[in-house]
């Protein structure tokens, strides 16, 4: 019987974890997280945006750049001062100065890069370029649909894909900090993998059902946040801990 190289080793090893997790990721993350509160979270989410008007999809749209690189409570405040100032109106945005829409966002941080780009992208709604686009989306295959948002100011692959999942429905993995910390330390890629690469081999994890894949991004972040930390991860508590690679080189070392 031949013997397996180290490399074959290593790689039979990868696939059996990779196995495992799918069947059980769902059901370990349950441990550790209040999962049937994210389904429902999901589950409010697909039927919040489903149907919505173009002014929705506008506001969606500002919320998602808002959101990027800044705490989600930082990104609601100023959502919530646009929609006081009445800065939430395209024709409100095209007459303000740069200066008054950068005051109300402030909070979220690169507010002068961000007033400039709300700028840009109420000049696309009034012409009807953003329209045309929402209604174009639902029909276009999964990459069409990321290269036409990308085309949109202020639009990164990240927020490309959260607007074409939580919004449109279609088959996609965001990935966050948080998402990235943890298929790296798991070991599911390498630890110089960028966002395709992990988008990727999590989408080949979960599945192509949407409503799994949303479940699954918000439980993940859930668990970065409360378990897999940037900072004193709990491993020792972790369900995962068995197969994490993280977790072994910390913990397990002769």
């Amino acid at each position: 019987m031949r013997l397996l190289s180290a490399w074959e080793a290593s790689l039979e090893s990868y696939h059996l974890r990779v196995m495992s997790l799918s069947k059980h990721l769902l059901s370990k993350l349950s441990a550790m997280i209040d999962l049937e509160s994210v389904r429902e979270r999901a589950r409010n989410i697909l039927r919040t945006y489903r149907g919505q008007s173009i002014e929705d999809f506008y506001r969606f749209v500002v919320r998602a750049i808002l959101s990027q690189n800044t705490t989600d409570r930082n990104a609601q405040r100023a959502f919530e001062r646009l929609e006081r100032e009445g800065l939430l109106k395209p024709q409100n945005i095209l007459k303000s100065p740069i200066s008054k829409i950068a005051e109300a966002i402030e909070i979220a941080g690169m507010y002068n890069v961000r007033a400039r780009v709300l700028r840009r992208l109420a000049f696309l709604f009034v012409k009807g370029g953003l329209e045309n686009l929402a209604a174009a989306i639902p029909s276009m295959g999964l990459e069409e649909a990321r290269r036409a948002l990308l085309s949109l100011p202020g639009i990164g692959l990240k927020t490309a894909d959260i607007i074409l999942l939580f919004y449109f429905n279609k088959p996609v993995m965001p990935v966050d900090t948080h998402i990235q910390r943890i298929a790296k330390r798991m070991g599911l890629v390498e630890k110089s993998a960028r966002y395709e690469k992990i988008r990727e081999t999590l989408e080949q994890l979960v599945g192509p059902d949407p409503e799994k894949l949303l479940v699954v991004h918000l439980a993940l972040i859930e668990f970065g946040r409360n378990v897999c930390r940037a900072r004193n991860p709990l491993c020792k508590d972790c369900p995962f801990s068995s197969t994490c690679n993280y977790y072994i080189n910390m913990f397990r070392k002769p």
